[in-house]
């Protein structure tokens, strides 16, 4: 089985992210305008990352279609 080049780095970007999220375990407080929130680091983490994910994949979706 051989995997492309965008196969790989897309594996290696997770797996960055993944070690990152793990390595990132504390509780962090967030002002969304008005309320401040205890979270704990590693779900901003994942939250920010699949909402980068997901931003990527719209753009990218929107330009194959022109």
């Amino acid at each position: 089985m051989t995997l492309s080049p965008k196969t790989i780095l897309a594996l290696l970007i997770l797996a960055a992210a993944v070690w990152f999220i793990l390595a990132n375990r504390g509780t962090v407080r967030i002002r969304l305008w008005i309320p401040v929130v205890l979270a704990p680091m590693w779900l901003v983490l994942l939250i920010t990352f699949c909402a980068g994910m997901l931003t990527g994949m719209l753009v990218w979706r929107r330009k194959r279609q022109r």
